[in-house]
């Protein structure tokens, strides 16, 4: 006798879940190339409302905007395209601690649990209708991440700062 019956388990599986990432993956590798050219984009369009502002605020507006991309794109790709960003912005950004702005930016693009679109692991738990009340998570998901963007965005801001 088989020890597992694996047409019975797959029932129960999300495929829909795996199909998607597994044709997202290659194209987030594509997105963050130079290539495409979407790094200089953004340092071209950003670069000059970004670079008048105070170094605490430029990290708030950053960090928030990497959070909010990450929950429909790819955390990775998110991260490769603002870290790149604000590195080609780095001679218009006087007081500016890019290293301490790249670490928040990594830690704000992990923050994708907001929606199903930023992870399949979120994917798979949005798709349990049954046992969760999607909106409600959604909003709760979405408030603790506001919450914990401001608090890095502040708290993380003079830490890295001081050690840095």
């Amino acid at each position: 006798t088989p020890l597992l019956d694996i047409p019975k388990l797959a029932k129960d599986f999300q495929w829909s879940v795996i199909f998607i990432m597994a044709c997202f993956m290659p194209l987030s590798n594509l997105m963050s190339s130079d290539a495409v050219g979407l790094k200089q984009t953004i340092a071209m369009v950003f670069g000059p409302s970004l670079s008048t502002m105070s170094p605490l605020l430029f990290t708030l507006v950053v960090v928030s905007l990497a959070v909010l991309a990450t929950n429909f794109l790819n955390n990775g790709v998110v991260f490769m395209l603002f870290i790149s960003a604000v590195a080609l912005m780095a001679d218009s950004l006087p007081g500016v601690n890019i290293m301490a702005v790249s670490y928040l930016i990594g830690l704000g693009a992990t923050m994708c649990y907001a929606l199903p679109s930023g992870n399949m692991m979120m994917a798979y738990m949005f798709s349990f209708k049954d046992l969760i009340n999607v909106k409600e998570f959604a909003l709760r998901n979405t408030a603790t991440i506001a919450l914990l963007t401001l608090f890095a965005c502040t708290v993380g801001f003079y830490y890295y700062n001081a050690v840095m």
